[in-house]
């Protein structure tokens, strides 16, 4: 079908960004990479009066990373210096509102300190998708069975919304409110995302089950173990495409958590000594856990996928554990 009648606004700058967002409110759709809009514009199963289209921003598509001050490396980017989009947090990983997915497999500082984005990046639909689509439009779209709203979720990450009357930063696990809606406001824009940078140790799994590799996830996991100097390591589990929005399980995690103490207060310093970890334990706190969250017709179906994601994120844990810390993640998907 051909699209219906509609206005198309390219804002030059921000300024006439916010002003458009403000002008338009509800009637206007933000067009970045434009893979999911256009299609429901072309089928008009979603009614919109007004595009604007952000692909002319200046400095929109910059990735940079900036550390606390007083650390080493204060200032690591291959990007220029933060402008009118804002600055980012120290410690903090920024990815733009125009970066690709794409971008996310490429970019060297995504690789070294948010390889889960780019494991993640890499199960997006194929390579036109991953070449047109941004990650900023990936978690505003909030598909529940989405691999960037999944890992944002997991990572601790936290989504910059700006509007005329100002900035506000949401945490991810917070921003998504139900399928395909979160807390954005009509006059608001996704202008970045804000990453935590990984420590050299950490360990970062993501994986899904799906019908054919660009189909979306009928199930999806990401585990991270980010270990900070002078604390017990955090465990992060989240599971995608088994509710209405990711979710993060707080006391599955717990139970990996108190493993892996209880492995380093009975082995310290050993090696080779793997992960004491009861499976079918941690199978049953999922189950509870993501039991009263899951509302389809196939629930038992959709938790047993996760049951089978989380065995295979236990298993590459183990084999982090007694191995040197260095994990390879997956290209790109052809």
């Amino acid at each position: 079908m051909k699209l219906a009648p509609i206005l198309y606004v390219r804002p030059r700058s921000e300024a006439e960004l916010l002003d458009a967002l403000g002008r338009y409110g509800a009637d206007a759709a933000v067009l970045a990479g434009g893979q999911s809009l256009m299609p429901e514009l072309a089928l008009r199963t979603r009614a919109v009066k007004v595009v604007v289209d952000i692909n002319h921003l200046p400095g929109a598509n910059r990735i940079a990373l900036r550390w606390a001050a007083g650390s080493a490396g204060q200032m690591e980017s291959l990007a220029a210096p933060a402008d009118s989009l804002g600055q980012w947090p120290d410690g903090m990983l920024h990815i733009g509102p125009l970066v690709r997915h794409g971008d996310l497999l490429r970019h060297p500082l995504v690789q070294r300190y948010a390889p889960a984005w780019a494991a993640a990046a890499a199960h997006i639909g194929n390579v036109a998708v991953r070449n047109r689509g941004t990650v900023c439009g990936s978690l505003a779209y909030a598909d529940p069975g989405g691999e960037l709203p999944l890992i944002a979720v997991a990572s601790a990450a936290r989504v910059c919304l700006r509007s005329s009357s100002g900035v506000r930063e949401v945490a991810a696990g917070s921003f998504f409110a139900g399928a395909f809606c979160t807390v954005r406001r009509h006059d608001e824009f996704v202008a970045g995302i804000h990453v935590p940078a990984a420590g050299p140790n950490s360990f970062h799994f993501f994986d899904e089950i799906a019908r054919r590799p660009t189909a979306p996830a009928l199930a999806s996991i990401a585990l991270s173990v980010n270990p900070i100097i002078g604390q017990a390591p955090s465990v992060r589990i989240a599971v995608g495409g088994v509710s209405d929005r990711p979710r993060l399980l707080l006391a599955t995690g717990e139970d990996v958590s108190q493993a892996l103490r209880g492995m380093a207060e009975r082995q310290s310093g050993a090696e080779g000594v793997g992960i004491a970890l009861d499976v079918d334990a941690i199978h049953a706190a999922l189950r509870a856990e993501l039991t009263p969250l899951v509302e389809r017709d196939d629930a038992v179906y959709r938790l047993h996928l996760a049951a089978t994601l989380l065995t295979r994120a236990v298993a590459a844990l183990r084999a982090f554990l007694d191995l040197p810390p260095a994990m390879p993640y997956p290209g790109p998907l052809t």
